[in-house]
């Protein structure tokens, strides 16, 4: 084992100190992968790296991630454990070295007849109260052994991760809509408070856009609320689409209404959001039905800068009155609140 007091011993210790931060801050399950995969292919000095997560129903693990600096490629999918290696180390919850599995894109392992000179590293992934929720496979130079710090290092990143991917999941599911997969109206909430709190500390631009199905309860009405739910869903997936990803805050407000938070974004910026959402939602054919369905939407914006600061109650009556007048004066369009 490596000097305790010595440099490289300090080394590993400030890269893991970073490794930590690095993992828990981050609750988007996505942006966490990426991260998890990075983290495991450096501290395992791995070529290639896999997440996968266990499904105990359908008795497969699924690709959650991949990381290949050969720069390969391979499309998510299941792959089934009973009877393989992947199960040995799910029973027992314990780091093992296999060989690697030949000419495969993703690095499993096998018991023999595996790649020469390279050795599949598996590490179970162990979460709050002790629930194995899923493995990472790390195919490595089998010339090139872990010493027992690195393997001390690695049952700690292995947890980390874990525990990071419960985080998540708790944070998705206190934040997330299930049916819409958008942020929830108490989280909207706060994030509107935060960026009025940027806007007032820095500078800058903020604008809200609020916008709502056409006509939804007649639609509901005639075709059914199975249809208006998937009409819902496909419309969260449009407005997803059509924001800037990480920056702006799409969210469902309520029923089949939305709002979307347009950080550093004035009123003729969110204007031009708005109309290029209206537009799109109205050229989209939404399935479900023998013919495909045409749903409209009406929006309403308002921004405000640091000139001309409100708080978030007053901001959003601003972007409903716009939603209002929208409305009124017919539908399907789009109207800024002016202060008229």
């Amino acid at each position: 084992m490596a000097d305790p007091t010595g440099v490289d011993f300090e080394v590993t210790l400030q890269t893991l100190n970073y490794a930590t931060r690095l993992l828990a801050a981050e609750l988007d399950t996505g942006q966490l992968i990426d991260r998890a995969l990075d983290v495991l292919a450096d501290f395992a000095r791995g070529q290639r790296v896999a997440l996968l997560r266990l499904d105990e129903d359908a008795e497969t693990l699924e690709v959650a991630g991949q990381l290949d600096r050969y720069g390969l490629e391979d499309p998510e999918r299941h792959i089934p454990y009973r009877g393989t290696a992947l199960e040995t180390v799910i029973q027992s919850r314990q780091a093992t070295v296999f060989e690697v599995l030949r000419q495969e894109r993703l690095p499993l392992p096998v018991t023999s007849g595996g790649e020469p000179g390279r050795e599949c590293l598996c590490l179970p992934l162990v979460g709050s109260q002790s629930r194995l929720t899923a493995l990472a496979t790390v195919e490595r130079d089998a010339g090139d052994p872990l010493s027992e710090l690195d393997k001390q290092v690695l049952r700690v990143v292995s947890t980390l991760i874990a525990v990071s991917f419960d985080n998540a999941r708790l944070f998705k599911l206190a934040t997330v809509d299930g049916l819409t997969e958008l942020y929830v109206r108490r989280f909207f909430e706060i994030r509107l408070s935060e960026e009025l709190a940027r806007v007032r500390r820095h500078g800058g631009t903020i604008a809200l856009l609020m916008t709502d199905i056409d006509r939804f309860k007649l639609f509901n009405d005639t075709y059914g609320h199975q249809q208006g739910d998937r009409v819902l869903r496909d419309m969260a997936r449009l407005l997803k689409q059509a924001v800037r990803q990480s920056i702006d805050v799409p969210c469902r407000y309520g029923g089949e209404e939305f709002v979307t938070i347009l950080p550093a974004t004035d009123l003729g910026g969110a204007a031009e959001v708005a109309e290029r959402i209206r537009t799109l939602c109205e050229a989209t054919p939404f399935g479900g039905q023998d013919q495909p369905l045409r749903v409209t939407i009406s929006g309403g914006v308002a921004a405000i800068d640091q000139e001309n600061m409100v708080d978030e109650s007053e901001l959003v009556r601003r972007a409903d009155m716009a939603l209002y007048q929208a409305k009124e004066s017919g539908r399907n369009r789009i109207c800024t609140w002016t202060g008229d």
